[in-house]
């Protein structure tokens, strides 16, 4: 899973590859001839100051200053390469996982929390982004630099080379075993965070209900444990982090000591001088940082590739199909809309439409009624695509959806929920929702048949005024009356309104009434509804319980039903509103 992660994390640097490589390549060989140029001035200040030569002195400071100079004046292009690649990977891995979200299909989100997704997207693409933009650029680097250094060590005195060699496979060793781990926990880590965001999105949404009822405490008290939590999983981490570190300086440490004492033995023999002690002594710095490097990369890979594996979770998703298929052909196609003995359970075991039918004219008004969690939003989600029928046949305009992409279905429909959902843009911006390539013209229009245009043009900034987050600057009745403005310019010849009027006071009502009465001109319109007076008018109302269809009739033909569902609903109704 490591590599198959980290290969599809590298990947996404499609079209930056050349860049990303000349970049790390220049700034491996970069601070490895830094090093080895400061070395060699060591040794050559050292061993001419032992022969009592000043001029020779300044000469090779000066010399190796130049030298350095140049290089160092190299460094930011080579940086500027390798960060250039990273903002591309990161981009290609945002835009995919960004491309995937939009794709899903509704039970993802019914069965993951928006605050975790958001945490995907933000805070696991910014872990997943220091892979290659500061462990492997650094790691390589550090490779380069400490094989380098290594060469010029052996080259320099064998002898001494060899103790930081041993001490860096030793330190190789005490990280290989760390790093699963570390892998393990940093995985942990992540996945504490998105619960943590989880609850932040809770109190966020819900501080009304929280200050309503009183329970600041309780909600603290549910936050701290999860924080709590989260604290013990990143202690964990952080431990494990500080033990391979410090059993990295132990062995950096060792590996010191021993260059300083055969060294010293060695220049008191005459075997060697004490400038290739001091270069050795900088060249280990090289090889001490690839340690270091290798130790500290492990680590923070596992981190990395803990919050891809994270990422790609999402991106390999299942994706909503172009369409679903409709288990049983059905014999009348002229509806506008047919299901014919749909079955459909959100949970396996408990079925919520069982063998519903239903058919619905062209240009018909049907209104659903009946008792809450008898099926009649159920039917909506399927008529909107959002889930596929388990057993039974669906059709719109004629057609069976199995020979219609889901695209094409619900560019035939336009919805108006009870509580619309607005963006936080502009006005113009939530009504051009329902058709991107709207002209002002357009936009003005469908306002107006919507009753919106007024009100918003006693708005200080009219159509570019920022509606909020959910629409939160607007009243209840304006943002029914946007979206209401929405659902007209997209024309759709099929209308669902999920009780679009029944949260508004009546001034409201009224005004909405009158939008959704143009709106469902000349359209198929299907409405649900909780009080039953809004829809005594229909050309037909369809009375839903227990997932079945239990009678079909007007206003008037249901109320004469002595015994039926229908008129013991309306009664009920009647006697609450006295």
């Amino acid at each position: 899973m490591k590599s198959s992660t980290f290969k599809r994390i590298m990947g996404n640097m499609k079209g930056a590859y050349l860049s990303y490589g000349v970049g790390i390549v220049g700034l491996a060989i970069t601070g490895f001839l830094i090093q080895a140029t400061l070395a060699l001035l060591f040794l050559n200040l050292f061993d001419n100051l032992a022969g009592g030569s000043f001029q020779a002195v300044l000469d090779s400071i000066l010399n190796y200053i130049i030298y350095i100079m140049i290089i160092i004046a190299f460094i930011p292009f080579f940086a500027y390469l390798a960060d250039r690649s990273a903002v591309i990977t990161t981009g290609n891995i945002r835009k995919r996982a960004f491309g995937k979200l939009t794709r899903l299909p509704l039970r993802y989100f019914q069965q993951h929390h928006s605050a975790e997704t958001i945490s995907t997207l933000t805070n696991d693409i910014a872990e997943t982004e220091k892979a290659y933009s500061e462990h492997l650029v650094r790691f390589l680097a550090s490779i380069f630099t400490g094989i380098g250094t290594m060469i010029v060590m052996f080259i320099l005195d064998w002898r001494i080379a060899l103790i930081p060699v041993f001490a860096g496979l030793l330190t190789i060793l005490v990280n290989s075993i760390f790093a699963k781990r570390l892998r393990t926990v940093s995985k942990d880590v992540q996945a504490q965070l998105a619960h943590v965001n989880t609850r932040l999105s809770n109190i966020l949404a819900g501080m009304h209900v929280i200050r309503i009822f009183n329970i600041q405490n309780l909600i603290l008290s549910k936050f701290k444990k999860q924080n709590k939590a989260t604290l013990a999983v990143s202690q964990k981490r952080i431990k494990r982090l500080s033990l391979v570190e410090s059993l990295n300086d132990l062995v950096f440490t060792i590996g010191f000591a021993g260059i300083v004492l055969l060294g010293s033995l060695l220049v008191l023999e005459g075997l060697t001088t004490i400038g290739v002690i001091i270069a050795i002594v900088q060249l280990q710095n090289g090889v001490s940082e690839l340690v270091r490097m290798l130790g500290s990369f492990i680590a923070n890979l596992q981190a990395s590739l803990a919050a891809g594996e994270r990422v790609f979770e999402l991106i390999d998703q299942e994706e909503e199909p172009e369409r679903y298929a409709s288990a049983t052909p059905l014999t009348g196609q002229g509806s506008a809309i047919a299901l014919q003995d749909v079955i459909f359970s959100y949970e396996s075991d408990q079925r919520v439409l069982d063998q519903l039918s239903l058919a619905i004219k062209h240009k018909q008004t049907v209104a659903l009624v009946g008792p809450s969690g008898g099926g009649k939003s159920t039917v909506f989600k399927l008529l909107l695509q959002y889930y596929p029928v388990e057993s039974g046949g669906m059709h719109i305009d004629g057609k069976p959806v199995d020979a219609m992409t889901i695209k094409a279905i619900r560019d035939q429909i336009a919805y108006v929920p009870q509580d619309a959902y607005l963006f936080n843009t502009t006005i113009r911006e939530n009504i051009a929702y329902g058709k991107p390539d709207a002209t002002e013209e357009d936009i003005i229009t469908a306002a107006k048949s919507a009753n919106a245009h007024d009100f918003i043009m006693e708005l200080e900034q009219a159509y570019d005024t920022m509606v909020g987050e959910h629409g939160a600057k607007l009243s209840g009745g304006q943002r029914q009356r946007i979206a209401i403005a929405r659902a007209m310019i997209k024309g759709a010849p099929i209308l669902l309104l999920d009780e679009a009027t029944s949260a508004l006071d009546n001034a409201s009502e009224r005004l909405v009434q009158s939008a959704l009465d143009k709106l469902m001109k000349d359209k198929t319109s299907v409405i649900i509804a909780h009080r039953l007076s809004t829809i005594e008018h229909a050309d037909c109302i369809v009375v839903i319980s227990r997932g079945k269809v239990q009678e079909v009739g007007t206003h008037e033909t249901l109320l004469q039903k002595n015994d039926g569902d229908y008129k013991r609903l309306y009664q009920r109704q009647l006697k609450l509103s006295d």
